[in-house]
């Protein structure tokens, strides 16, 4: 699987492209690493259950160099999320669902963002 990725990641760098490897435990973050990943997301989502984990990318978070761009993926939905992930080490965050079903989607994607700068906001 690690050969299959370094593969991949290979045809990216020669197309100019930075690929997102998304990971979900410990072990692929090690195999996103070695094969020289340079943004690597950590899924919230167990794919087995569906279920969400918001932790599991705040845990996780140690394993993943300082040099590589860190992306929180799935079960973000609310603005201390955002601030939760940014005070983790967050780079970006990857959020679907919660902006799908936003009534306001303007509105709350720019709310999104200010707490992913670090600005107060007074909704949640």
């Amino acid at each position: 699987m690690k050969k299959k990725l370094t593969h991949y990641l290979t045809i990216c760098d020669t197309l100019g492209l930075d690929a997102l490897v998304e990971t979900h435990d410990e072990e692929e973050i090690k195999m996103a690493v070695s094969a020289g990943a340079g943004v690597i997301g950590v899924n919230n989502r167990n794919l087995k259950d569906f279920s969400v984990d918001f932790s599991n990318a705040v845990k996780l978070r140690h394993l993943i160099p300082e040099e590589v761009i860190y992306v929180a993926e799935s079960g973000v939905s609310r603005i201390s999320d955002v601030e939760a992930l940014r005070q983790a080490g967050a780079d970006a965050v990857l959020m679907g669902e919660v902006m799908m079903r936003a009534k306001d989607q303007k509105a709350t994607l720019k709310a999104m963002k200010s707490a992913a700068a670090g600005v107060d906001n007074d909704c949640d």
